[in-house]
């Protein structure tokens, strides 16, 4: 060795003392006076140690992403692309893809000028109806409120000359014109059609006098005469007037109105209503609209279902399947008769061991001795076995004969 380097070994550690946090291996230090000591690698911050961390993690290449702290450790050929935003990421969208012919031959629908004309329809609905009203009925102070609530509605009220000074307020429905053949000549159906509901507003200080004179009757007839429809009389004010007929009008009990009300069911068939306020009197005319239009939107399917009420109650549903072969017609037969009133499985079952089909049945009544071979079947009264016997009797007779001989198609089978 030469006289310039000097050898230094570390004493041995304590081993009763308190464990340091530094090695606790001995350590041997070389000083060369002749080399510089070895410089401290460059401290690296929280935040790029953490951005090394998931590169490394992702298997992507390291480069030299400077920072405001300096460079990372670590060369490499490519740089890493930057992260870019969460919204560049997402999809892109879609160009704007060329109009086809067809689309450019289809005709546009005109928008509107105003918010008025949003609200009118473009064409005649079969279901559209008009409210035609007594022109003096507009100047009263009751139905005020009438216009703002039918604009609300969508309900349009049209003052009729031909009504003026009745009182009357009708219903007409918008149709289609037909031609029509009268009399041997072609003719088309008028545009509108008068519904067979009205409403007359009478107040009780017209009505009171009429009504102690015994001539509100015929005033009701001459009314539903000039209507051609059934009317609903609306008396209004009715306790406003007996709170007041003592100074102002003529007297008339209660008990004279209730027997106007029930003369007017019997001599005019028409019914009457007692409002006392504005609001419902025009509530009333409103639900009558509402009826007018449910009545004509279902009349289609309500024809229907009253020709064929037998089926709509899912009586169909519960009848016995017969197959191609006929198998079941024995039990569907059964299941016919079954079904007729007062007539129980029993019965039914009876009928069938002696008549095996409709027709034996059918031609059974028109014989002589038709009725009487029906009545005097033997039917058990209860399907327990060694039960009394019982004889239809003529009125099941008369039954059978009324469903298959009578003509008329509105014979009830009773």
């Amino acid at each position: 060795m030469s006289s310039d380097e000097d050898i230094h070994i570390s004493p041995p550690p304590n081993l009763f003392s308190r464990p340091s946090t530094s090695k606790c291996v001995p350590e041997v230090i070389v000083i060369d006076s002749d080399s510089d000591p070895e410089p401290e690698p460059p401290k690296v911050s929280k935040k790029e140690e953490f951005t090394t961390r998931v590169l490394r993690s992702s298997k992507r290449s390291l480069s030299n992403i400077k920072d405001n702290s300096g460079p990372i450790a670590g060369p490499s050929k490519k740089p890493i692309p930057p992260l870019l935003p969460i919204s560049i990421l997402k999809k892109k969208p879609k160009p704007p893809q060329p109009v086809k012919e067809k689309e450019i031959l289809k005709k546009k629908k005109p928008k509107p000028d105003t918010e008025d004309d949003a609200y009118e329809p473009i064409r005649l609905d079969p279901l559209e109806l008009f409210v035609d009203m007594d022109p003096q009925l507009k100047d009263k102070w009751y139905l005020a409120s009438l216009d703002s609530e039918a604009e609300a509605a969508r309900i349009k009220v049209r003052p009729d000359s031909f009504l003026e000074g009745t009182g009357l307020l009708l219903w007409s429905k918008a149709e289609e014109s037909t031609l029509v053949s009268v009399q041997g000549k072609v003719e088309l159906t008028p545009p509108e059609v008068r519904c067979p509901h009205g409403l007359y507003i009478c107040e009780m200080a017209f009505a009171a006098p009429r009504v102690r004179d015994k001539v509100f009757i015929n005033h009701i007839k001459s009314l539903t005469a000039i209507a051609c429809c059934k009317l609903t009389v609306v008396l209004f004010g009715y306790k406003e007037y007996f709170r007041t007929a003592c100074k102002r009008y003529p007297v008339v009990t209660d008990f004279d109105i209730e027997t106007v009300i029930g003369d007017l069911l019997i001599d005019t068939k028409c019914d009457a209503l007692i409002i006392d306020e504005p609001s419902e009197l025009v509530q009333t005319v409103l639900q009558c609209n509402k009826g007018f239009i449910s009545h004509y939107k279902y009349e289609p399917t309500n024809a229907i279902s009253e020709n064929a009420e037998f089926f709509m109650n899912g009586f169909k549903k519960r009848c016995v399947p017969v197959d191609e072969d006929g198998v079941g017609l024995a039990r569907l037969w059964q299941q016919m008769l079954s079904v007729l009133p007062l007539t129980t499985l029993e019965t039914a079952r009876a009928l069938c061991t002696k008549f095996k089909t409709l027709r034996t049945l059918y031609e059974a009544v028109f014989t002589t001795a038709g009725l009487k071979s029906i009545a005097n079947v033997n039917a058990p009264r209860t399907i327990l076995t060694g039960s009394r016997v019982k004889k239809l009797g003529p009125e099941m007779a008369e039954r059978l004969m009324t469903l298959l001989a009578s003509e008329d198609p509105t014979v009830v089978v009773s």
